[in-house]
């Protein structure tokens, strides 16, 4: 009885329209300069505000699946990307003249802040005049953020390219001026220790069911939707994630107010992350999430701070195991990150960092919060309420239910 009532809850999900629309679907490739390239996906609404959804570390646009059709039915051109190294399957986002695992400075958080970024905002944004949204889930909101404080990659011909601050603010202002909202969601200011790295997705299975992981999990194409519908693979890979869940592998990453389908879920787990990531940017990441954001090459990027045109807003939730709300909070106002922050506290719930973003009940809150922080109509689904904090005058704190 229960498998019958989970396959009709995922086909009225299906007629829900939570799937792509195939008409609006389109697949998009950007060239870095340094000759990677990002595969992309566009949910295209011509002529409509354009929002970009950076994924986090271990992720690809697949975890963005709810959000993005939640967006693009409210009426946005969304746009997503894999980051170099990330993404599955035909989707993964490579320089095709140079393997991942070669390590040759292309595959770096460094390159992922510094290049990839800049590359996807011009290739979506190439009038200087347009306004656009720009969210990011985890590290991609760091990355985001780091990037838009003002650093830049230098590149020479033969050689690497360098990471540097920039100071010619008309270089800072071209991007700035095109921000009008920036939501880093769940975006960590620093990790613990080197093994909360390592804690992250896969790393919390043991060395076995990992490898099994890479063999269940892979894909042929990566696709994002289900043209296929309903197959016989998904209903084994759904009992896995079942198993998984029941016996607590995903705490701190899907809180208990995951209000979706386990087979959403899987979903989601499934074809969301990516499980095959460059040491290169493991080993950068663990540099640039610490108190001091140290790149590659030892410049320390902590005292940056966001234009003060850009509204910046966090969106944090007060159980998620990665990205804590408290610390959040501190750490940005102690290093000023940006004139005036928002926060968006997640409070009810349960929510954690993984469903914060994904699954129907994330994508519509997440959404609500979007179409309130662009001057829309209040979305009552999300509930705000703002108090102001006596942090220096300067920080907002919404409560969201």
């Amino acid at each position: 009885m229960k498998i019958i009532l989970t396959l009709m809850t995922f086909l009225v999900l299906q007629a829900w329209g939570f799937e792509t629309p195939h008409s609006a679907y389109k697949k998009l490739q950007v060239k870095t300069p340094d000759g990677v390239l990002l595969k992309g996906v566009r949910l295209s609404r011509p002529h409509a505000r354009k929002i970009i959804l950076f994924h986090g570390f271990a992720e690809n646009t697949r975890i963005f699946r709810e959000l993005a059709n939640l967006l693009y039915f409210l009426g946005w051109d969304v746009y997503m990307f894999n980051f170099r190294g990330h993404g599955n399957g035909s989707q993964k986002s490579v320089n095709p003249n140079v393997s991942v695992h070669d390590r040759t400075g292309l595959y770096s958080y460094d390159h992922w802040a510094a290049t990839d970024v800049p590359a996807i905002i011009n290739a979506v944004s190439p009038d200087p005049n347009e306004k656009i949204v720009v969210l990011g889930h985890s590290l991609g909101g760091d990355a985001l953020r780091i990037f838009l404080s003002g650093i830049r990659s230098l590149f020479k011909r033969g050689q690497p390219a360098e990471i540097y601050k920039t100071s010619d603010l008309e270089k800072l202002n071209k991007f700035a001026n095109k921000i009008e909202l920036l939501d880093a969601v769940g975006s960590p200011t620093n990790f613990l220790s080197y093994q909360d790295i390592k804690f992250l997705l896969w790393k919390i299975l043991p060395a076995p069911l990992q490898k099994i992981g890479l063999k269940i999990f892979s894909m042929k194409k990566e696709t994002h939707s289900d043209p296929d519908g309903f197959r016989f693979v998904e209903m084994i890979q759904e009992i896995i994630h079942r198993s998984l869940h029941f016996v607590g592998a995903y705490k701190g990453l899907v809180g208990k107010g995951y209000i979706a389908s386990e087979l959403e879920m899987a979903r989601a787990l499934r074809k969301g992350i990516t499980y095959d990531i460059p040491q290169d940017i493991i080993d950068d990441i663990n540099r640039w999430i610490r108190v001091d954001f140290e790149s590659r090459n030892k410049i320390s990027f902590q005292y940056l701070t966001l234009p003060s045109n850009i509204r910046f807003v966090q969106t944090t939730a007060v159980d998620d195991g990665l990205a804590p709300t408290e610390m959040l909070m501190q750490d940005t106002i102690r290093f000023r990150f940006h004139h005036t922050p928002e926060f968006v506290v997640m409070q009810e719930g349960g929510y954690q960092h993984i469903d914060m973003i994904s699954g129907k009940n994330g994508a519509l809150r997440m959404s609500a919060i979007i179409t309130e922080k662009t001057g829309g109509e209040s979305f009552t689904y999300s509930d705000l309420q703002r108090v102001t904090l006596s942090l220096e005058n300067r920080c907002q704190l919404y409560f969201a239910y």
